[in-house]
């Protein structure tokens, strides 16, 4: 009967090479419970040695049962006990009977294999974050375009509007920039795609251009989709929840449900951007109806950093949608002094209550964020300025003209005297708008006309009121 222990040449007893073999499948059997513990699933590596060692153990425990040395069989029960209690505990193992032998070349390589799996695990979650994951909200004035880069993807959201594409373009070669991965456009808008036209003509795309699945009858449009279709570029429509990876970042698209929204603004698709521990969210031009439909969409949107919805408009980023991010941090682009008021008072005031810190593209330029997986770090301190801007700054204030003054030109200051406020008129439908108006976003340049005047006197110039805005 083969024994467990065996006297040496000084009357000491020592385990016998059936015993060392024991002893080494049950630390074998133990780290691949350590290692199923924290991973949370067994690999087929895993599943094979289990049971494999398992069986092999069973075969040693019932040779030793069957030992007539009772001293040996002792010694080995002292030795063995505490390692098979720790593998019967586990609810992942069993003992099943069985003859079968075992080599030591067989333990040393089941050995090996487990150690060589945890290690690569390891290393390769270690390289995952050795380098950083850089984003840039990029200052191209009214409009919005952030770049995002790691060692081995580059991803550009929105491209800011036409006026912005030299910026743009000249901004990514300054990060020695050659081509380009991936390209999102959030919406057809200009202030969004325009600079994205004029990207795509410097800089070769070598992956996928992903966008809205409706269609537009706009110049940029028309000159976006010519473009990518002579150039045979990928073309996708995500859907909501869609993934991509940017080298060791996770993209998840949150893009509408459909693209038959009566809003324009409300098919802006949307990122979440998992970089190891840290995240952004990132917004086109949705209102606080799109963002209460992602709310019940279930998709994860608790994230560090906000790049908030319509530059700050007051009909975004609502109160709603700020508790589901809880950003530590919130981006607003916009331009200085711009028409629209941008950023509002009302949205100002949300983000100022949900505690966020406030970066401001009209007011800090191109700000860049850099993660390394962990913690998010800034290449400048948020001016936290709540400050709204004004809507009649980039209004020029006509000289006045001398005129000789009847009784009627004074009945006309007196009824001028009632507030002014800064109105979009479109002179084709002769409606006006509130500047933030989803309605202005989709207006044709030559229609749009700003003015800073009473509500009166421009309906008594014949405009009518939109209906959705209601000035």
């Amino acid at each position: 009967m083969a024994k467990l222990t065996k006297v040496n040449s000084k009357g000491k007893r020592r385990p016998s090479c059936l015993g060392k073999i024991m002893i080494a499948f049950a630390i074998i059997i133990c780290i691949t419970a350590y290692s199923e513990a924290i991973s949370g699933k067994k690999s087929e590596l895993d599943s094979s040695l289990t049971t494999n060692a398992s069986i092999r153990l069973a075969a040693a425990s019932d040779t030793a049962a069957e030992s007539s040395t009772a001293v040996a069989a002792t010694q080995e029960q002292t030795t063995l006990t505490p390692t098979i209690q720790a593998i019967k505990a586990s609810p992942t193992i069993t003992l099943p009977p069985t003859t079968a032998a075992v080599t030591t070349t067989e333990a040393t390589a089941l050995t090996e294999a487990v150690e060589n799996t945890t290690l690569e695990s390891a290393l390769t979650k270690a390289q995952s974050y050795s380098t950083a994951l850089n984003v840039h909200f990029l200052d191209v004035g009214q409009g919005a375009s952030v770049f995002l880069s790691t060692a081995d993807d580059t991803l550009l959201f929105d491209g800011g509007g036409g006026s912005a594409s030299s910026y743009t373009v000249s901004y990514l070669h300054n990060q020695n920039l050659i081509d380009l991965e991936y390209i999102v456009s959030s919406h057809y808008d200009e202030d969004h795609l325009g600079g994205l036209v004029g990207v795509l003509n410097v800089f070769p795309l070598t992956g996928t251009v992903f966008d809205g699945g409706y269609a537009t009858d706009t110049r940029v449009y028309n000159s976006f989709k010519t473009y990518i279709s002579s150039h045979d570029i990928a073309e996708v429509v995500p859907y909501q929840g869609q993934e991509l990876d940017l080298g060791a970042a996770v993209v998840t698209f949150l893009a509408p449900d459909n693209y038959n929204h009566k809003e324009d603004n409300d098919n802006s698709i949307g990122l979440r951007v998992d970089y190891g521990d840290t995240s952004y969210i990132l917004m086109g031009d949705q209102s606080s109806d799109a963002e209460a439909d992602l709310i019940s969409s279930g998709l994860k949107l608790d994230a560090d950093v906000l790049y908030a919805a319509h530059h700050g408009s007051r009909t975004s980023t609502s109160a709603s949608f700020l508790d589901a991010v809880t950003p530590d941090w919130v981006v607003i682009s916009c331009g200085k002094d711009n028409s629209y008021g941008h950023p509002t008072e009302d949205a100002l005031s949300r983000i100022q209550t949900a505690g966020a810190q406030l970066f401001r593209t009209d007011i800090q330029g191109t700000i860049v964020s850099i993660s390394d997986g962990s913690t998010i770090s800034w290449d400048q301190d948020p001016c936290n300025d709540f400050t709204p801007g004004s809507d009649q700054a980039a209004t020029p204030t006509p000289e006045p003209t001398e005129a000789p003054e009847t009784e009627a030109t004074a009945e006309a200051i007196v009824e001028d005297e009632a507030p002014e406020q800064t109105y979009v008129l479109n002179t084709n439908s002769q409606k006006f708008h509130y500047p933030d108006c989803p309605s202005v976003d989709r207006m044709s340049e030559s229609n749009k006309k700003i003015v800073t005047d009473t509500r009166d006197h421009i309906i008594a110039e014949g405009y009518v009121p939109c209906k959705n805005c209601n000035p």
